[in-house]
């Protein structure tokens, strides 16, 4: 589906660029639908815990991806289509030639998975070596299933994450877990910053690495943590005061169906 998704996005360019030539009222109701959800959706991209706290359901997931510029594309269509000024009017085409392109480019590993990641599973204990700088993601939402009794290689979890030339984003992380784990015993939630005891028996934790800008997987020990950074050839145990002090962003947790949640860590 990945595939077609690129043709029919410059399908529905061309056919909005059509419509804003011949009929300009009804190119400016498309526009108008498309700019709002636009706007609400750009606002959402801004934190991973806006976007959780509005849309949690699985079937927005898969869509999500090319939503923006699903969006973006036509409206961009529309708007060319109805200036008169050829120059200007060109400027505008080449913008949605432009947005389309950088849709591609953004989601280039869900047309050839290949791009990013090696097949290889995290090992017996649990630790995943990240193959390149772009895949530290990958490679610990791999390791995080591991522990809920799911493997994945970290080419899966590149293709699942979007992973692209810099990276990828929190919620994508998000969003390949709770996309893998539907249908299974494990759910997948957001969390703010701090809000979470890491040291907590059992808990499964993925979130990013104070003032080093990759993903990391935290295991509840108990008294202790286990540290999985995707950097580092071997996983550490810690105390939850430094697991707490390296946490650099919201969390993820995977955690049992029906299991109440665990208590707020004290201050």
């Amino acid at each position: 589906m990945d595939v077609l998704l690129p043709i029919l996005l410059m399908i529905a360019f061309v056919l909005a660029y059509r419509l804003g030539r011949k009929r300009r009222a009804w190119a400016a109701v498309v526009a108008s639908s498309l700019l709002l959800p636009l706007l609400a959706f750009s606002i959402l991209l801004q934190s991973p815990l806006w976007e959780y706290a509005v849309v949690q359901r699985v079937h927005y997931l898969p869509w999500r991806p090319w939503l923006f510029h699903a969006l973006a594309v036509p409206l961009v269509g529309c708007v060319a289509g109805t200036l008169e000024q050829v120059r200007v009017r060109r400027l505008v085409l080449a913008l949605g030639v432009l947005l389309f392109v950088h849709g591609i480019d953004r989601n280039a590993v869900l047309i050839v998975p290949t791009l990013a990641g090696q097949p290889r599973a995290p090992a017996a204990d649990h630790h995943l070596h990240q193959s390149g700088t772009n895949t530290c993601v990958a490679a610990a939402t791999a390791i995080a299933l591991s522990y809920a009794g799911v493997q994945r290689t970290e080419r899966e979890m590149a293709f699942a994450t979007r992973t692209y030339r810099k990276g990828t984003s929190l919620f994508d992380a998000y969003r390949a877990l709770a996309m893998t784990l539907d249908g299974t015993p494990y759910k997948v939630s957001l969390h703010a910053e701090g809000s979470l005891d890491p040291s907590t028996r059992g808990r499964i934790l993925v979130t990013n690495k104070r003032d080093a800008s990759h993903a990391i997987t935290l295991i509840g020990l108990g008294n202790r943590v286990s540290l999985h950074d995707p950097l580092l050839s071997t996983p550490e145990t810690c105390s939850p005061q430094r697991a707490r002090a390296i946490i650099g962003g919201p969390l993820i947790e995977l955690t049992r169906r029906g299991l109440a949640p665990a208590p707020r860590p004290d201050r």
